[in-house]
Parts: C-alpha cells; sequence; structure tokens
C-alpha cells in the first residue's frame, strides 16, 4: 500500500513539473515568470482541520485516508488562491464552482 501511495504522489508531482515547464515556454510567462501562488494548511479557516493536517508527520508513508485528505485539502487550497485563478483564466480555463476533483 505504501508504495502505491508514494508512487502516486509522485505521479502528481510530475504533472505539476510538466505543467510549470509548460507555462514557462508560453510567451505571456516567459516575459513575466514571476507567478507565486503560495499553499500552506496555516491558511485554513476551520481550526480543527487545520491542526489535524499541521500535525501529520512528515514520513514517505501514511495511510490512505490521509492521503485522500491531503489530495482534497491541497487541491482546495490551490484553487482559493487568487494567482492561480488568474493563471486558469489567462489560460482560457475555469475552475469549476465545485473546486478541484475529490
Amino acid at each position: 500500500m505504501s508504495f502505491n501511495i508514494l508512487k502516486s504522489l509522485l505521479g502528481a508531482m510530475m504533472a505539476l513539473v510538466a505543467l510549470f515547464s509548460l507555462l514557462s515556454c508560453t510567451a505571456q510567462y516567459a516575459l513575466n515568470p514571476k507567478l507565486e501562488v503560495h499553499v500552506a494548511f496555516a491558511s485554513l479557516p476551520d481550526k480543527a482541520e487545520r491542526e489535524y493536517f499541521q500535525e501529520i508527520p512528515t514520513a514517505l508513508t501514511l495511510p490512505a485516508e490521509q492521503v485522500d485528505k491531503l489530495r482534497e485539502v491541497a487541491g482546495r487550497l490551490l484553487y482559493e488562491q487568487e494567482p492561480f485563478k488568474k493563471l486558469v483564466r489567462d489560460l482560457g480555463g475555469t475552475i469549476p464552482e465545485t473546486g478541484p476533483p475529490k
């Protein structure tokens, strides 16, 4: 189970690297390469949720339930960032009203 989780996380990281590589190649962002999106558990408004995620230990193996929760909250935090919203709009995309896929 832990290998599958690690494999899944590495796949997600590789997808993000590919996305940012693509963005760095576009003319608009090549001219202005500074794009900052800050995602932090500290910005979660719900105290209990914030504390839950801040207390997860750094490890290469996590229970599947924690991995699912981390994916969900990471998407929520990313979708709430104005620079990310602007990036999506600038690329002609839209953010679903329901938020990130679960």
